[in-house]
């Protein structure tokens, strides 16, 4: 099966510096195949043999703090829940501007849109803390564009 991990505060802030090359080998060392890191912030697709989706998250966790030395909450999602997501564009009826950015959060439950924001005033950091307070720290967002690129590079 095809999963995408989304990796919480992985390279921001520069607290939690993970070169994308060493993250990689990192889950191609637990058996998955097809391993790809897409941008700088711990966004990992690969393919795995396990569908017990808390199995998984447990064991990656797991290798990541041996690894790095701090644990990560990893978030997956399947190739399918995340082309649901897409083809439901839960964005389609927000009128964009230069200012808009459209966001979405994902929990360690497996719920697919968790939470969807849109702000014009806000950075990721400023709406994560936000989101954090209303659903507690496992869970991470990424940008709408973001998930867009990783719905394209899961294939159809």
């Amino acid at each position: 099966m095809k999963y995408v991990a989304f990796l919480r505060g992985v390279n921001v802030g520069g607290n939690t510096k993970v070169p994308m090359d060493d993250l990689k080998k990192a889950f191609s060392s637990l058996g998955f195949t097809d391993v790809a890191t897409i941008l700088n912030s711990g966004n990992v697709i690969f393919t795995s043999s396990e569908s017990d989706v808390q199995t998984l998250s447990k064991t990656i966790e797991e290798a990541l703090e041996k690894k790095f030395g701090f644990v990560p909450a990893v978030i997956l999602r399947t190739e399918n829940q995340i082309h649901d997501l897409i083809a439901k564009d839960p964005f389609k009826n927000v009128k964009i501007t230069v200012q808009t950015r459209l966001y979405i959060s994902f929990t360690d439950t497996q719920d697919v849109e968790s939470v969807i924001e849109i702000t014009t005033t806000k950075n990721t950091t400023d709406l994560m803390k936000d989101v954090e307070k209303k659903y507690g720290k496992r869970l991470t967002t990424r940008n709408w564009n973001t998930i867009v690129k990783i719905a394209k590079l899961m294939g159809d």
